[in-house]
């Protein structure tokens, strides 16, 4: 009877800590700010590195880059501090990279808002889990994620988008603009075309909306091995070639190429 009360009391205290250990992990999630300002002239450059969290920036009319962060974990506190966001200031370029102990799972998560000057001539983003977000206006745009979307809008240079497992969403202006993803599909709204449009998917579907405000003169090739394409609205086409898996022609008086591609998925153009 001893032996037997004393593994019920081992027992006890074992679900005790045990318990304890759940509620560590699962219970209140701690967090940690971080709000910086620093100069950046519009014709300068502004790049982010983050690993996990999202990433939202947007642009405000200051000659300045504003970096709010926060750090948030719902394991051990202490882990918040090995968890480094480090910014560098030099001329008229600014970086950010989140730094993350090497070999250590800290569980913390870091969410960026960034305010960019209007129109800043160029912008880096780059992320392993998580999405990002942008509202321009900006002059040119690159942005790179491997898990997680990405939504665009206000690039009026050049945009080149990049995703492995995510959704892209864009509002594009002028160009030239290229947009890749492997597992998702991509949206995209044109309000206007000046240089060539390249659209990419392996597994996803791929939609193309023109603004109805604007004369579409461009060459079209848009090809899928899986799915259908198809078309509506006012689109002036000569030289039409259409099977099921491939449309190519001129689009009015002919202009920059808009190549669309996808192997899952399928593909639809409207106009209005």
């Amino acid at each position: 009877m001893k032996t037997k009360a004393i593994i019920i009391s081992a027992v006890i205290i074992a679900l005790f800590f045990l318990g304890g250990q759940k509620a560590l992990s699962c219970g209140e999630e701690h967090k940690e700010e971080f709000l910086q300002t620093y100069t950046l002239n519009p014709q300068g450059s502004f790049s982010l590195q983050n690993v996990n969290g999202l990433v939202v920036v947007s642009t405000w009319p200051e000659a300045k880059v504003e970096v709010k962060a926060v750090k948030r974990t719902k394991r051990d506190p202490k882990n918040l501090a090995l968890v480094k966001i480090e910014v560098k200031s030099e001329g008229d370029r600014v970086t950010v990279e989140t730094i993350y102990p090497r070999l250590r799972n800290t569980g913390v998560i870091v969410d960026y808002e960034i305010r960019l000057p209007e129109k800043l001539a160029e912008t880096s983003l780059r992320s392993v889990n998580g999405r990002i977000k942008v509202t321009g206006p900006i002059i040119q745009l690159n942005a790179t994620t491997v898990n997680g979307d990405l939504e665009v809008a206000g690039v009026e240079g050049g945009a080149n988008l990049s995703a492995v497992n995510g959704q892209i969403e864009a509002t594009l202006n002028a160009g030239p603009t290229k947009i890749e993803t492997v597992n998702g599909s991509v949206t995209c709204q044109l309000l206007s075309l000046t240089e060539n449009l390249s659209i990419e998917t392996v597994n996803g579907a791929i939609k193309l909306r023109i603004a109805p405000e604007i004369s579409l003169n461009a060459y079209l090739e848009a090809r899928t091995t899986n799915g259908v394409i198809s078309f509506d609205g006012p689109l002036a086409f000569q030289n039409l070639h259409q099977s099921r898996g491939r449309l190519e022609g001129q689009v009015g008086t002919g202009g920059p190429l808009i190549r669309l591609r996808t192997v899952n998925g399928g593909i639809h153009l409207t106009k209005g």
